[in-house]
């Protein structure tokens, strides 16, 4: 007995930007399915949520709709991600410049990467392997 896939409210955000893409780039499903190796029918199963697409197919999608794989995973983050964002903001928000800035969207200095900061922690950098040592290499 298989048990029917039923999307959750962010997987149906993803396939909308998964799409979105897709038609942004004037690709059609048929294009789409020849590039992926599929039918059509599977395609248009996959946009609609009747089959779930897995992490590894979803880069197959980006690779093959020329949408790079990270931006595309860094967007459907600020999607999912915004309405809590936004409560977050809403709750907290003081008339203090300080408190408006530690809200603020990162800007590109902010991420020199271009990944969305908020993406990646911050990792403090490995402490110097040469600070204990003593003279003659002895600690």
């Amino acid at each position: 007995m298989s048990r029917r896939f039923t999307p959750a409210e962010d997987y149906l955000l993803f396939l909308e930007l998964l799409v979105q893409a897709r038609r942004d780039r004037g690709v059609s499903t048929a294009e789409l399915a020849h590039k992926l190796d599929l039918a059509p029918d599977q395609v248009a199963a996959f946009e609609n949520g009747e089959r779930q697409i897995d992490f590894v197919q979803t880069r197959e999608w980006c690779l093959a709709l020329g949408v790079p794989f990270l931006e595309f995973m860094v967007q459907l983050d600020r999607e999912i991600s915004a309405p809590f964002l936004q409560g977050e903001t809403a709750a907290t928000e003081t008339p203090d410049a300080d408190a408006d800035a530690e809200h603020a969207e990162p800007t590109d200095a902010d991420d020199p990467y271009g990944v969305g900061h908020h993406v990646l922690p911050h990792v403090p950098p490995a402490p110097d392997a040469d600070a204990g040592d003593t003279e003659g290499g002895a600690k």
